[in-house]
């Protein structure tokens, strides 16, 4: 059938790759999309904004939301562009140097729903950079809600009383009466910090392979890829879904912006412009 287990191995591994980061990219969609309604719905919802954890300036939710959406995106375009060098034919390339019978390389991508064909029939059966982008891709779609997730678990302490998480998830203590443990972003936290490991490991196998077909970049290393992927997927619907049923702490928020000192860079700004002072009082204003 003039076709060898070396392209047939990679055109499947392919297959697979791409069905699973379709997946990921769709239920990122979803949470990109539930994090932009949930901007719309706290575009007034004022809260103080921290830098190196203290607190800096007046913002609102919406702002800080939108951030996060806008680092999402380039998480998804990051998996868009695995997935666009990861959806390329090796069939017909047979072991490495194609084969003698007349067959059709671009029929056969076609058949199979590939965007196109990886030319050189050396590399289609070499080249392992298709799932190390998408480790990288995924490492990085993991680090970025990482970071938010962290947030949200800490401003669910009474202390920060920021957000209350819904009912279905959180976790009652079996001796605490008092507690609604938020074990929903518990979860992801560590979940996402797996997916990350997953992702380096993939790297890791990488390193030092022979450039040539070898077990190293295929059976062994594909199976990390795929679940790295499919955490990452589970964190952005169960994120999408606690995210569409927080309740914000609105008047608290305002309270705490109006009570503090983070207007204070706003005032010195307006003194600085309408009394000309300086920012440094050893430099005079020209």
């Amino acid at each position: 059938m003039a076709c060898s287990r070396n392209d047939m191995g990679i055109a499947i591994y392919r297959l697979t790759l791409r069905a699973k980061l379709l997946e990921a990219i769709e239920s990122a969609l979803r949470l990109h999309d539930r994090l932009l309604r949930f901007a719309g719905e706290h575009t007034d919802t004022v809260m103080i904004g921290y830098a190196h954890t203290q607190q800096a300036q007046p913002t609102t939710m919406a702002h800080y939301a939108a951030a996060v959406s806008d680092s999402l995106g380039r998480d998804i375009r990051r998996l868009q562009a695995a997935y666009a060098n990861c959806n390329r034919s090796s069939m017909g390339a047979a072991a490495l140097t194609r084969s003698g019978f007349p067959i059709s390389r671009e029929r056969m991508a076609e058949l199979l729903a590939f965007d196109g064909l990886i030319e050189n029939a050396y590399d289609a059966v070499s080249g392992a950079d298709y799932i190390g982008e998408t480790a990288a891709a995924v490492q990085l779609a993991a680090l970025n809600p990482g970071r938010f997730v962290q947030e949200l678990l800490l401003w669910s302490t009474q202390e920060f009383a920021v957000l209350r998480v819904a009912a279905p998830y959180v976790q009652i203590s079996s001796i605490m009466p008092q507690k609604r443990n938020p074990v929903s972003i518990e979860h992801m936290r560590s979940l996402l910090s797996g997916c990350t490991d997953g992702a380096q490991t993939v790297l890791t196998m990488l390193h030092n392979t022979p450039f040539g077909d070898i077990v190293a970049t295929e059976d062994d290393i594909q199976p990390y890829a795929w679940k790295s992927l499919h955490t990452l997927e589970s964190v952005y619907r169960l994120l999408a879904c606690v995210i569409a049923t927080l309740q914000i702490n609105k008047e608290g928020l305002r309270a705490r912006a109006e009570g503090s000192f983070a207007t204070v860079t706003e005032l010195a700004d307006t003194l600085v412009r309408t009394e000309r002072l300086s920012f440094r009082p050893d430099l005079p204003i020209h």
